[in-house]
């Protein structure tokens, strides 16, 4: 291989990893958007059940600002202990206190995200409807 064909191949190679890099960020804001257009309250939980990310429904469903999950486990939300892992694409109706302690109907979905690098939790939360 020539000189010229290894920098060429260098400079592909630079490119396509900004490209990648351009990918990521939008895909991760698309994600963002959409969390964020939700009614329902969603939040990304890791295999312990640690609030990574709480969409800005959390304030309406529950009362809670976003930056007040974050860090704190599902647990203490809800109420009770989740075996987030035993609860993956099942729907959970139970009751929990919102945080002005009125006791409310939710149902929580938990979807998981899993790959090589990447083990996280999607949780969505939504309030019952009174008839």
């Amino acid at each position: 291989m020539t000189v010229e064909t290894l920098l060429e191949i260098k400079r592909m190679t630079s490119v396509l990893d900004e490209l990648d890099e351009f990918y990521a960020s939008h895909k991760e804001r698309e994600v963002e958007l959409l969390a964020n257009a939700l009614t329902d309250m969603v939040l990304v939980l890791d295999a312990a059940g640690t609030i990574k990310y709480a969409n800005p429904s959390s304030f309406r469903v529950l009362g809670y600002d976003p930056a007040e999950l974050q860090g704190r486990n599902v647990a203490t939300l809800i109420g009770e202990t989740l075996d987030i892992s035993a609860s993956v694409n099942k729907t959970i109706d139970t009751n929990v206190h919102n945080k002005a302690g009125e006791s409310q109907r939710i149902f929580i979905f938990i979807g998981e995200l899993k790959d090589a690098s990447l083990h996280l939790f999607i949780t969505i939360i939504k309030k019952a409807q009174n008839k």
